[in-house]
């Protein structure tokens, strides 16, 4: 069953509050469709059912008005998002104890934020990285089923090709759950 996800997360009142915030705007969700190879089978096919993540919702903070460049700076200079925020309804079929979220999925939903994040500032919404490492700490359980927001922020890119970056999963209180330091590497070029 496929849900209307901007109408259901409308729908839940502390995810309806955060969705007022003008500072965000929503974007597609790509990794959500199913593709002809094997790319984003995880979340477009696997996880996309009404026991697992049926429903998730992306958004941007706006970016800050760009300053004039240096002709010399670079095309991901351009893409200047720093932060993303994700909403996922958490159905049961994905828990490691009754009732809680499996570490593994914590982690992969981590990683899932700070990656779009990553694409999110490529000129063609496609990094080509890869997560080099992704370092998680669980704070609390994260219960299901539920809702859950999930946030990325860059601390920092180095030469176009390395991003650091940090992420939070977050429950209807705003509290801590789980929390992520990552480095996404974008492999160089074969001569």
């Amino acid at each position: 069953m496929d849900i209307d996800d901007a109408a259901h997360f409308q729908s839940i009142p502390w995810i309806s509050e955060l969705l007022k915030d003008e500072s965000f705007i929503t974007v597609p969700y790509g990794a959500r469709d199913p593709k002809t190879s094997s790319e984003d089978s995880l979340t477009a096919v696997t996880l996309k059912s009404n026991s697992t993540l049926p429903a998730c919702l992306r958004q941007v903070r706006r970016p800050a008005p760009q300053i004039t460049l240096k002709p010399a700076a670079s095309a991901l200079a351009t893409q200047n998002i720093e932060e993303v925020r994700i909403f996922f309804i958490l159905g049961s079929d994905m828990n490691g104890h009754p009732g809680i979220l499996h570490g593994g999925m914590v982690a992969t939903l981590l990683d899932e934020c700070l990656g779009f994040l990553v694409n999110a500032r490529s000129p063609d919404g496609v990094s080509g990285s890869f997560t080099a490492y992704l370092n998680t700490g669980f704070v609390r359980p994260v219960y299901t089923p539920g809702a859950i927001v999930v946030y990325g922020q860059l601390e920092e890119c180095i030469e176009d090709r390395k991003w650091k970056l940090k992420g939070r999963i977050c429950d209807a209180e705003e509290r801590i759950l789980s929390t992520g330091e990552t480095l996404f590497v974008k492999p160089r070029s074969k001569i």
